[in-house]
């Protein structure tokens, strides 16, 4: 199982590179909480209405996106450290997900620290 990259910014870099790499970036930013990691991915991907807004839903989602033109994407997660320092257990939870998430042929994971300042 991959996990998910940790890449240095600043972000319009990592964006380029990933769409360099022939990847449709998705980006995230900032999540402090479970909650709003699941709201802020499903907008970013459009994710469809089933969506439970649960682990078990998020991990059913990124393995599947059928609903999205093909290629592949990439789930640019800027400040991921707010979600890590407010509630560690469910950032590990999570970087489970997302590491069985990037076993799929279509999406990449990179975590994008927050800008100084």
């Amino acid at each position: 199982m991959s996990r998910p990259e940790r890449v240095p910014g600043p972000l319009r870099a990592v964006l380029l590179a990933v769409g360099a790499a022939g990847c449709t970036p998705r980006v995230v930013s900032g999540p402090a909480s479970k909650a709003e990691f699941l709201d802020a991915v499903a907008e970013a991907f459009a994710f469809p209405p089933w969506f439970g807004r649960n682990y078990d839903a998020l991990a059913d989602c990124l393995a599947d996106l059928s609903w999205l033109p093909g290629g592949r994407f990439a789930l640019v997660w800027v400040g991921w450290e707010r979600l890590r320092a407010a509630d560690p257990a469910a950032f590990d939870v999570l970087q489970e997900i997302l590491a069985a998430a990037v076993t799929a042929d279509r999406l990449a994971v990179y975590l994008v620290d927050d800008p100084p300042g």
